[in-house]
């Protein structure tokens, strides 16, 4: 649901930025059906607690 809002509001959109939290196959298959690029963003292992990601 969330995809289709941002692809009706912001057409020009083509990159997604997610975290690794993010169920990848279903994110996936959504985003590439509306045409979008997805990149997940993953922190590093040795980080412990919170970390601002790129």
């Amino acid at each position: 649901m969330i995809l289709d809002t941002i692809r009706k509001r912001w057409l020009w959109g083509k990159h997604l930025f997610a975290d690794g939290a993010y169920d990848r196959l279903k994110l996936i298959h959504k985003a590439t059906y509306l045409d979008f690029i997805v990149e997940i963003i993953r922190r590093r292992d040795r980080v412990k607690g919170f970390e601002v990601l790129p």
